[in-house]
Parts: C-alpha cells; structure tokens; sequence
C-alpha cells in the first residue's frame, strides 16, 4: 500500500508539474459546474440512498496533432450514501467525502468540428474530507450506540481513478456527461477501525471496505473562457 501511494503521489507531482507548464503556453480553458451521484462498496451501500453533490471543474485543452489534444486541470467532486437497516438490529450509516482531483486526458475532437469532444484519461485524487455518522442497536429500545465524526484523517488520502467525458459545445458554452471510476484494490481505510466505537460487523462502511470501488456519474455546464 505504501508503494501505491508513493506512486500516486509522484504521479500527482508530475501532473502538477505539466499543468503548469502547459497551462502557460497557449490553450483553451473551459470552467464548468454540475451534478454528480455515486455508487460504491458492497450491497448495502449500493442499494443505499445516494445524494447528489456538486462538482467544479477547471480545465484546459491543448492540440497535439489533427483532431488530438491533451486535457489537464484541477476539479472538485464528491461521493457518499445515506442507508437504514432495521431487519434483526436496527443501524444507520450516512458518509460523505469530497475528492481535489487533478485530471490528464487524451481529447478527440470529433471530425475537428468544435462540437463534440471525448476525452478519456487518469483522474488522479486527494482525499480532502471525509464525515461519517453511524448508528448501531443491538436490541430494541436497548443500547443505542451513536458516532459522528470527521475521518479524514483515519483514510487513505491518495487515489488513482479514470476519468471518461463527452462533451457539446455550441460557441461558447458546454454541457459535459462524465463517469470517474476508482482503479479496483486500493483500500480506503487507513486505521480507521482502531478509532471508531463500531466494529466491522455494526458498521456499514467498515464493512464495505470503506466506500471503496466507487463509480460516479454526473453531468455539468460550462462555457469556454479563452
């Protein structure tokens, strides 16, 4: 794990790096804010409610060659469910994170007509917080056990996720459908386990791996600014 995350922030490093120098050369940039919802860990999180979060992107595009360009940038996006269990213990999980990401993809111009544009890429993110509240009772009416907490700080903070959008653009302004999709097998939590008062088998997020494996959909509007 700590090779994974050494890897990631190296990879985060570079991509920083690239944003700056070609941030400074000349490119489009295009500011956009939408909607998102997520789905991730086990069942029980799956068959969760999910809310929508809001998203802000900032990214700019630079041509390659013919209809190819290079995307980077720097967005905001978040994930979370709210879900109740009252079949043998009653228990309810409700967890919400948000995401700093920094995005570098291939875009394909469409016919290189400025209409349509798909990009497809490596979103590579940073946990920047995390809240989780949890109720557990083993019998009814009888020993409700509550906790509520930031646990940030018990969580994996760096994530390597892919990133696919589609893109319209009618002169100035876009509207962008998107999916961000976690690589599989990096853990979420840290040491959490040694800080919460519910153990794996009372809570749901322990129990789902900590919200891992998520995918997310979302759409947003935009305009281009230069």
């Amino acid at each position: 794990m700590h090779a994974i995350e050494k890897f990631i922030r190296a990879l985060l490093a570079f991509s920083l790096l690239l944003f700056s120098i070609l941030s400074s050369a000349q490119s489009r940039m295009f500011v956009t804010a939408g909607i998102s919802t997520s789905l991730g860990g086990n069942l029980s999180t799956f068959t969760a409610k999910v809310p929508a979060v809001a998203s802000l992107d900032v990214e700019w595009d630079r041509k390659v060659m013919g209809s190819l360009y290079a995307v980077y940038g720097v967005s905001t996006y978040g994930v979370g469910y709210s879900t109740t269990h009252d079949l043998f213990a009653p228990s309810d999980s409700e967890y919400s994170a948000r995401f700093i990401s920094v995005p570098l993809m291939a875009r394909w111009n469409v016919s290189n007509r400025n209409f349509l544009y798909i990009d497809f890429g490596i979103n590579t993110s940073y946990l920047a917080q995390a809240h989780l509240h949890e109720s557990f009772q083993k019998f009814s009416n009888v020993g409700l056990q509550d906790y509520d907490g930031n646990i940030g700080p018990y969580l994996n903070r760096f994530y390597q996720t892919l990133k696919f959008q589609e893109t319209f653009a009618v002169n100035r302004f876009i509207f962008s459908i998107y999916m961000i999709a976690q690589v599989k097998g990096q853990n979420t939590i840290n040491n959490l386990s040694d800080h919460w008062g519910l153990n794996v088998q009372q809570s749901t997020f322990l129990n789902s791996n900590g919200y891992s494996d998520y995918f997310l959909l979302g759409f947003k509007l935009g305009c281009r600014i230069r």
